[in-house]
């Protein structure tokens, strides 16, 4: 494998999570990877860009919220990137999940 086809590897947590995984980029496979990662914890718009692949995690949230149910909070919190600039950016904090529809997205 030419150092190219390597695939990124990054830090998530107390976790490596392998960036082939997430080649999939239909709004289906980001909400997938977004709530599954928010029924753990808190995600950042920062960690979702770098770590789930998921360039624009707003609209995401907003599906989640507002097409599946689920009780999602947001709040801005002011934090470095990994490339060690300080930003203001979106922390998402899963609520309530809403149990009338499973997990809101289909499991694959």
């Amino acid at each position: 494998m030419s150092k190219k086809q390597r695939p990124v590897v990054r830090r998530l947590g107390a976790s490596k999570i392998d960036l082939t995984r997430f080649h999939d980029t239909s709004s289906e496979s980001q909400r997938q990877r977004l709530l599954k990662l928010l029924r753990k914890r808190p995600v950042t718009t920062v960690e979702a860009r770098h770590s789930l692949n998921i360039m624009a995690p707003a609209p995401r949230v907003f599906e989640l919220r507002h097409n599946h149910g689920h009780e999602i909070r947001m709040e801005m919190v002011r934090d470095y990137t990994p490339e060690g600039f300080k930003h203001c950016f979106a922390r998402y904090t899963l609520v309530r999940e809403n149990i009338d529809h499973g997990s809101g997205c289909d499991e694959k």
